[in-house]
């Protein structure tokens, strides 16, 4: 392949619902508050919206990407929590704070992709 060829050849383009769902879970890890969390959902959109190269359409589709991703970690979280020993009270706060944090995620993501 030439060099011209080469630079000619648009670059690989970013999945944006994988990039937004590490971000949070990045957040979320960091042992973020709901509050936190649901901002961070809320930037993401608006970096998502007001982005010349997407229209409303992959807008939407990434909305709903995300909240498909994001009710299956809620599910997922709830089962963890369902196999957590109740004795053991830091792994139950801490599974309590990743669940209403993931929970909060959801709720701001499919507030978002109602508007």
């Amino acid at each position: 392949m030439s060099k011209k060829s080469a630079a000619v050849r648009k670059p690989a383009r970013v999945n944006l619902p994988k990039q937004a769902l590490t971000r949070l879970a990045e957040v979320i890890g960091r042992g973020a508050t709901p509050d936190r969390v649901a901002r961070e959902v809320q930037a993401i959109v608006a970096a998502w919206r007001s982005d010349a190269g997407l229209d409303q359409g992959e807008v939407s589709d990434h909305l709903t990407e995300c909240c498909e991703s994001l009710a299956e970690g809620v599910e997922a979280a709830r089962m963890q929590m369902d196999d957590v020993d109740s004795s053991d009270k830091a792994a139950t706060a801490q599974g309590a704070r990743s669940l209403a944090a993931l929970e909060a995620a959801y709720r701001a993501m499919s507030e978002a992709s109602r508007r």
